[in-house]
């Protein structure tokens, strides 16, 4: 429980829902929940008279997350975010109202959180600046509490420290690759087990989430978490 919510014990209980799970994440960003303790919905903006923003998950009879839809608005239109998870296979695209503007195919081989091999093809809308088809690999330590990824050259990309109770160091190799990878990193890392991923609300492990933004207590290592639901 954050403090932005209350620092008054008492409220404590009033947050929380009959099944024990957190129902807000900060003060006007509701939690939805299945019966099955897995997250339904997270609203982070809400807006008087207009469309909210809110990032919305499905999950297959394991309870492992199988499909994401993230939607923000943007002036008069609205930007959404999909992200189909297979074995091995993420179906990513974004779509600007009823134009897809990007389509994304991250195949990975490996364990994630060990050793993982990924390859990017964008199908649609790539990036200035970045090969299609790249080759990327992420390496982590026995107790998952760092993360190392290299390009196909083996050129540093992006390094992650975890700290106990859910602190993060990060950090870029150079400014061309934070102005350049950055974004593309952002949506195409996929550094966990299918079905533990990143989400507006920070680290979800099996549709469990982990309300402390960029905490890697689930055991699987998070996506970068950005501004806006990812």
């Amino acid at each position: 429980m954050l403090s932005t919510l209350t620092e008054n014990p008492a409220d404590v209980e009033a947050l929380f829902t009959a099944g024990g799970q957190q129902a807000q994440l900060q003060p006007g960003q509701a939690l939805v929940w299945t019966p099955r303790n897995e997250l339904l919905q997270v609203t982070p903006v809400v807006r008087d008279g207009g469309e909210d923003d809110r990032e919305s998950y499905r999950y297959d009879g394991g309870s492992l997350r199988i499909l994401k839809v993230s939607l923000q608005s943007a002036g008069n239109s609205v930007q959404t975010q999909r992200v189909i998870y297979l074995p091995g296979l993420e179906l990513r695209s974004m779509q600007s109202g009823n134009t897809e503007t990007e389509s994304l195919e991250v195949i990975s081989v490996g364990e994630a959180g060990r050793a993982q091999v990924r390859v990017l093809h964008w199908a649609n809308g790539k990036p200035d600046g970045i090969d299609n088809d790249q080759v990327r690999y992420s390496y982590d330590n026995l107790t998952g509490s760092s993360g190392l990824e290299l390009d196909g050259n083996g050129k540093v990309i992006s390094t992650e420290e975890y700290y106990p109770y859910g602190g993060r160091r990060s950090g870029r190799r150079a400014a061309r690759w934070r102005r350049v990878t950055k974004p593309c990193v952002t949506r195409a890392r996929s550094g966990m087990r299918q079905g533990c991923t990143a989400t507006g609300t920070g680290t979800t492990s099996r549709g469990r989430a982990v309300a402390e933004r960029g905490s890697g207590g689930s055991g699987g290592r998070p996506e970068p978490v950005p501004d806006v639901p990812e």
